[in-house]
């Protein structure tokens, strides 16, 4: 490459089961440009459950069965209980839900596949416990000279980005790099990852000290279905630990997330290479059918709720010019297996 690019990243939110909204809208942009999304960006990130597609999409997945593993495995990995029973889990066991069945799911979808089977770069946000600091999990670019996580397992990689506290047990990987290392849901620190995404392009691929021929950075960034109106006001406004329960864990992730929205926006505006930042904020939700987007809500009514307000904006988006100059052109990083896909198309 001799002539200046643009560094594409796409960026997806956590929010549990809602990454079915995600998953929906990828599939139409798809659709809409036929095309796969790995083929479109330079980078992807994903926390969370946004983790878990990032890595799907990574890994040459079509949006499509991504969409259909939520749609089919979501009651499984939220089965649901009754009320009495996931509070005590989620006050005095390892969490609501085992992690098993999302194990055994995810093989079933990604199999052995590793980091460095990734198509495109990687960055996946999750938390160490053992470190008490961000960790994030990376395709090992020569460029950072990393050497890290390209032997881990994806599977152990959206365990540990998805632990969210009270939700899912901590999880710990074996794997010689990591030493046996704890770790919990990414949305701890990341659960909107484009800052993430953006400081690795700044650092390693458009910045003043980089030899990559990129001059601009361009970054896609999907809310998973935040509120956008906010909360009603409390009735109680003294809410004690199991008050707040899983309420605690999604307030403080939306917070988070619109937190780095208000940075990107302001950061994107003062850098020392042109950045581009596209947020598909959440669509506004009636409060009745709001009620239904709970982060582990996984029943019938909310995920057919999920697949049509993903649906929706999707194909308003699909039209709109600063969505369609992501797909005008394929991405210009090549991983080693990128090289191999295009070898073989």
């Amino acid at each position: 490459m001799n002539t200046p690019q643009t560094f594409k990243i796409l960026s997806i939110d956590g929010g549990g089961i809602r990454g079915l909204y995600s998953a929906r809208m990828l599939e139409v942009f798809e659709e809409r440009f036929q095309t796969r999304t790995v083929d479109q960006f330079d980078m992807i990130c994903g926390t969370s459950t946004g983790g878990l597609i990032a890595l799907a999409l990574a890994m040459g997945i079509p949006a499509k069965k991504i969409r259909e593993f939520y749609d089919t495995h979501g009651p499984r990995i939220f089965p649901a209980a009754p009320a009495i029973t996931a509070l005590i889990r989620q006050t005095f066991g390892r969490g609501k839900y085992s992690n098993e069945v999302l194990r055994v799911v995810l093989l079933e979808m990604l199999g052995n596949k590793r980091i460095g089977d990734s198509e495109c770069l990687l960055c996946i946000p999750s938390y160490s416990l053992t470190q008490a600091k961000p960790y994030i999990f990376r395709w090992d670019h020569p460029e950072g000279k990393l050497g890290r996580d390209n032997a881990t397992l994806c599977v152990d990689v959206a365990l540990a980005t998805s632990a969210a506290p009270t939700f899912f047990p901590i999880v710990e990987i074996e794997h010689a790099n990591h030493e046996g290392q704890q770790f919990v849901d990414g949305g701890i620190c990341a659960n909107n990852p484009s800052l993430v995404g953006l400081m690795e392009a700044v650092r390693y691929f458009a910045g003043p000290d980089t030899t990559t021929p990129y001059s601009a950075i361009e970054i896609l960034s999907i809310e998973t279905l935040n509120p956008p109106m906010g909360r009603a006001a409390q009735k109680r406004l003294a809410k004690g630990v199991i008050q707040w329960r899983e309420d605690l864990v999604s307030v403080f992730m939306e917070g988070q997330a619109r937190m780095t929205d208000f940075i990107m926006n302001q950061l994107c505006d003062s850098l020392h290479v042109p950045a581009r930042y596209v947020r598909i904020a959440s669509p506004p939700v009636p409060s009745e059918e709001a009620a239904l987007l709970g982060l582990d809500n996984a029943k019938p009514a909310a995920l057919q709720l999920l697949r049509r307000i993903g649906n929706d904006p999707a194909q308003h988006w699909a039209v709109r010019e600063e969505l369609i100059r992501f797909y005008q052109t394929p991405k210009t990083y090549l991983t080693h297996s990128a090289r191999s896909s295009h070898g073989k198309q």
